[in-house]
């Protein structure tokens, strides 16, 4: 039978049986038996809406640690642009890569940077595919999820260009290896997820026999330790920088925008 990863998970010690994880799931995946709630597996797309509900603080998503980073010679940093969000205010994105450096990365790779090169993936792929309506984007892993889980026959609505995260992965480890001459197993590329499904993405991608990504690091987790290591700094990394066109891609139709179509 096959087995899901899941990054959401249950602290049944802290869970008081309150069932607001379950009016909030958007696959009844949930149910409360004997005072305490369980997932169902088969159900659960990692969406993080339980998460978010639950006043005990009961549902979590596992992350990995700041001591995976230990594992790889060379660890790159991929930014989303939420993370950007989370600060005030004349923080620039410059002052925020200088302090993932100060605490442990080698280089910063945008994920707006890949977002601007799969817009035009996906307008090339529009122009010349003209039937399968309407076409369904494989950015959002809990979309994916959702369609692999209840509606399988959308399978073949979805894009089929790989997520921004996986593109910006991989192109990180190209350039790396072409610019040091490490070797790929030595480069860890660990992307700072706001989103619990993003885990679960990398962990067990779909359409992937394996995604390119070498760790996932919460937001939550790693705000506070770049919060205290703002500065000026010098840094300049080997990559370009990204435009508004991939920045877009974290606001609300972004991507619609930057591919061009309503």
């Amino acid at each position: 039978m096959w087995q899901y990863y899941h990054s959401v998970s249950l602290d049944v010690d802290k869970c008081k049986g309150c069932t607001n994880c379950i009016k909030g799931c958007p696959t009844e995946a949930i149910r409360v038996r004997n005072g305490k709630a369980s997932i169902q597996e088969n159900k659960c797309i990692d969406c993080g809406e339980c998460i978010r509900v639950c006043p005990n603080n009961a549902k979590y998503a596992s992350t990995d640690g700041f001591e995976k980073l230990r594992e790889f010679k060379f660890k790159v940093a991929l930014t989303a642009p939420a993370f950007y969000a989370q600060f005030r205010e004349g923080i620039t994105r410059e002052n925020i890569m200088n302090a993932l450096i100060k605490i442990g990365f080698d280089e910063v790779y945008e994920v707006p940077l890949a977002a601007e090169e799969v817009s035009l993936a996906i307008r090339e792929h529009l122009e010349k595919n003209k039937g399968i309506r309407p076409l369904i984007s494989s950015a959002c892993p809990v979309v994916l999820r959702l369609i692999q889980t209840r509606f399988p026959e959308l399978i073949k609505n979805i894009i089929p260009i790989k997520p921004p995260t996986e593109v910006a992965a991989r192109r990180a480890k190209e350039v790396i290896i072409k610019t040091y001459g490490c070797k790929e197993e030595e480069i860890g590329v660990f992307f700072i997820s706001p989103c619990p499904a993003k885990v679960a993405f990398t962990k067990q991608p779909i359409g992937m026999s394996k995604s390119h990504i070498n760790g996932v690091l919460s937001m939550a987790g790693i705000y506070g330790e770049v919060l205290k290591n703002l500065d000026d700094g010098n840094f300049k990394s080997i990559f370009k920088s990204s435009c508004g066109i991939g920045i877009n891609w974290g606001r609300s139709g972004g991507e619609s925008l930057a591919i061009a179509r309503p």
